[in-house]
């Protein structure tokens, strides 16, 4: 969601990527801090609860998700 549209090379230059470090920092983080034992349902960004943004809410886009995925991994199933 930060990325700039594909065909803007200039700001495509200017990106800094997480390191593999700063992108696992945050799983990291909520796996394993004792205060947050028993925490569930909860977004999390950059270390901090965060608010999901409204698509990430959207309960109707959530079940066509699961269907579609449903759908293209039948044919893998036991």
């Amino acid at each position: 969601r930060y990325l700039p549209p594909r065909d803007d090379d200039d700001a495509s230059r200017k990106l800094h990527w997480k390191t593999i470090s700063q992108g696992s920092a945050t799983s990291c983080y909520v796996a394993t801090n004792p205060g947050l034992n028993g925490v569930t349902g909860f977004y999390f960004s950059d270390c901090m609860m965060a608010v999901p943004a409204d698509f990430m809410q959207d309960d109707d886009k959530a079940k066509r998700l699961w269907q579609v995925s449903e759908e293209l991994t039948a044919g893998y199933r036991a």
